[in-house]
């Protein structure tokens, strides 16, 4: 493992920290935490760096591991960036369903995308090719990610999530959640064999 790979993870586990405020405070979940909750400024960056160690030894048996242990570094970056400012436009105007949290969710995962582009294509990935070549393939992979993130962020938080969670804040971020979980797989399979294949 490279001392890039070791600041990159630093960087990420930082900024992931950062993101994850605006989702703590919206929430309520910063004052139901049984710690202060600056602590995750250390914790994050030191978990990012283990992870990435930890991938990197199992990268030596199965090569596969340590890129996707990369990420999924960056998928975590991307996921407290998706979640920090789909909760900022929240506490911003109040809209938690509806064809509003369909566009917030979308604003909040275009945010994220145009992160994951560069963190998957100089760290992930490592493209060979200038940036913006294969980023036509990417915006394809992503739109479809997007759809389908946004969708379920709609869907759930809109017409299943109001009958089973009472916290109108908690319901796009647990449909957040589920929509993020599908999405990552799309997006690996799309980015690997698609946008940043060598």
């Amino acid at each position: 493992m490279k001392n890039k790979d070791l600041l990159l993870g630093l960087v990420a586990g930082f900024l992931t920290a950062i993101f994850l405020v605006p989702t703590l405070i919206n929430t309520g979940l910063d004052s139901k935490l049984p710690y202060e909750w600056p602590i995750i400024f250390i914790v994050l960056p030191i978990l990012a760096v283990v992870g990435l160690v930890v991938g990197n030894f199992l990268g030596k048996i199965v090569p596969l591991v340590w890129q996707f242990a990369k990420f999924m570094l960056v998928g975590v970056l991307n996921t407290a960036i998706d979640f920090g400012i789909l909760n900022l436009i929240i506490f911003l105007t109040g809209v938690t369903q509806g064809i509003g949290i369909f566009f917030t969710a979308a604003i909040s995962f275009s945010v994220a995308t145009v992160n994951s582009y560069f963190w998957n294509r100089e760290f992930t990935f490592v493209s060979k090719k200038k940036a913006g070549q294969n980023f036509g393939s990417f915006l394809i992979v992503t739109v479809i990610g997007l759809l389908i993130n946004a969708f379920v962020v709609y869907f759930l938080s809109t017409y299943i999530f109001p009958h089973v969670i009472a916290n109108p804040n908690l319901r796009p971020n647990v449909a957040k959640l589920l929509a993020t979980v599908i999405s990552l797989f799309w997006n690996f399979v799309g980015y690997k064999i698609l946008v940043f294949k060598k």
